[in-house]
């Protein structure tokens, strides 16, 4: 004990030599498998396949091109362009070979059934039902179209008027409600609704027949109709011609009333 008490410092050195020299063997140690692989990475295998190829781009810019400047159409024996009032863009009239179109073999004007049921304050929320065709619509104000998301009738709300009557109900007279709201189609006489009375309307209905077949179908305006693989809404019927939008081409057709064979 008395020994390493003299010799206490020269042992602390001792150890603190010895712990230098292992750091310098575990460093070395290090240095030199880090050498070893940076003079074998040459030698690693390479990956196996082709490189990567240059890529030709022409067809992408073709593509460009063509979107900001798309082809125009000339397989249509007429076109004629025309724009209203206030149009951005003009609107297309298409004249074109109705051989592969339905045939519009008649038209005719068919009754159906309105019913102006109810309103709010002095004259929105207006509720009127389509009988015929089991259609309700919620029309705000006057000068909107009667119609949802889904179906257009084409038909505007023109007037509104708030009328009161004098009834005699259950042997006592009663004020009615008997307000008058109008509403007309485009090109047709206006139809006067009274509230909560049914009131009779016409409409025309277009009889077609689609190529390679010999039934008729009874289309009407603002609904769409199929003939093959082609699927069209009705823009308007009159006496003598039929409007239709081809859905996928978006094309609008005129087709003209078949004249019979003598």
């Amino acid at each position: 004990m008395d020994w390493i008490k003299k010799h206490y410092e020269k042992i602390i050195l001792a150890l603190a030599l010895l712990l230098v020299i292992a750091s310098a063997a575990v460093l070395s140690l290090n240095v030199g498998r880090l050498s070893e692989e940076v003079l074998n990475a040459p030698r690693q295998p390479k990956p196996k396949g082709k490189g990567v190829q240059p890529m030709d781009f022409g067809a992408y810019s073709n593509a460009l091109v063509a979107v900001q400047q798309p082809p125009l159409w000339t397989n249509k024996e007429h076109w004629t362009f025309t724009q209203g009032p206030g149009e951005k863009q003009p609107t297309t009239q298409v004249s074109t070979n109705v051989a592969n179109l339905p045939a519009l073999v008649r038209v005719d004007h068919v009754p159906f059934n309105l019913l102006f049921l109810a309103y709010s304050g002095d004259g929105h929320n207006f509720q009127l039902n389509f009988l015929t065709r089991a259609q309700t619509f919620m029309v705000s104000d006057v000068g909107d179209e009667v119609g949802n998301r889904f179906y257009k009738t084409g038909y505007m709300t023109k007037k509104f008027e708030i009328k009161k009557t004098q009834a005699n109900i259950g042997g006592s007279l009663r004020e009615v409600d008997v307000s008058e709201l109008t509403l007309q189609h485009q090109g047709e006489d206006p139809i006067v609704l009274v509230h909560g009375q049914i009131k009779e309307g016409r409409e025309p209905v277009a009889w077609v027949v689609c190529p390679g077949s010999a039934r008729m179908l009874d289309v009407r305006r603002d609904l769409l109709f199929s003939c093959g693989d082609a699927t069209y809404n009705v823009i308007d019927i009159t006496p003598k011609q039929m409007i239709i939008i081809n859905q996928k081409s978006e094309e609008k057709l005129t087709i003209p009333l078949s004249v019979p064979k003598q």
